[in-house]
């Protein structure tokens, strides 16, 4: 089980962003499509347990996650279990024939950067301008990014991508 603990950061500059990032000799990956389901029952049962169900595909790979909200006020922070699975049609209907429905679709083009263990990763959504999540476990470390990063003065949304569309008052695609 690992705990996630991470913050978007919106209006960023790409080509500023991107050299501040190989000052500090962080390592890209090449672009990928990332396209996540969010599953639920008819009744709601997991968000009532502040839970999510999400099933990834990604690259070549499919993942589906259980998250668990850990209250924090200063940023989004869950509990997070992956479960690397082969075939994601299959997982979608095996989670569908379970009475599970799918609540939310999102798509995104993703650009990862890596500086040791901590992921930076720059989203692009159909619908809303670029920004950065930076995932680290610990709050002090993701701060101390930003600050190296010159970041701290950009808005940070602190949640997920739900209060990130709220934020600029769209909705996720809703290819389902």
């Amino acid at each position: 089980m690992f705990i996630e603990k991470e913050i978007k950061i919106l209006n960023i500059e790409y080509a500023v962003l991107v050299h501040h990032l190989e000052a500090l000799w962080a390592k890209r990956t090449e672009p990928t499509t990332v396209r996540d389901r969010y599953y639920d029952s008819h009744d709601k049962i997991l968000r009532n347990k502040k839970q999510r169900l999400r099933l990834r595909s990604q690259w070549n790979t499919t993942v589906i996650t259980q998250k668990t909200k850990i209250p924090n006020k200063f940023m989004k922070s869950m509990t997070e279990q992956d479960i690397i699975v082969e075939n994601t049609e299959k997982w979608h209907q095996l989670l569908q024939d379970l009475w599970l429905q799918t609540i939310k679709y999102k798509e995104k083009t993703r650009i990862s950067y890596q500086i040791d263990d901590m992921h930076f990763d720059i989203d692009c959504y159909d619908k809303i301008p670029m920004l950065l999540e930076i995932e680290w476990p610990t709050l002090e470390k993701i701060i101390y990014r930003v600050h190296r990063l010159w970041l701290q003065y950009h808005i940070q949304v602190k949640r997920g991508s739900n209060k990130l569309f709220k934020h600029y008052n769209k909705k996720p695609s809703p290819h389902l």
